[in-house]
């Protein structure tokens, strides 16, 4: 579980801060630059963006509580075996 947990954080949660959601941020700019979009669209588009990155934390907090959860678990089974 431990190996798991620390693939997870090190491949899934640093290639998607570090790297994707940057890369999301800079197409749709350049996209909505090169468009000429007006100001209700660009307003739109950083609220979504925002939106996205606070569910994407909330849910990747979540995640993080049910990993320890089983851990807990496990290692209460491991206590009980022991006896």
């Amino acid at each position: 579980m431990n190996r798991y947990n620390h693939q997870i954080n090190r491949y899934e949660k640093k290639f998607l801060w570090c790297f994707l959601i940057p890369a999301i941020v800079i197409f749709l700019m350049l996209s909505f630059a090169s468009m000429k979009v007006t100001l209700s669209r660009w307003v739109l588009m950083i609220c979504a963006l925002i939106a996205g990155i606070l569910f994407s934390y909330w849910s990747y907090k979540k995640y993080n509580k049910n990993i320890d959860s089983i851990l807990r678990s496990l290692d209460e089974i491991r206590e009980l075996k022991e006896e």
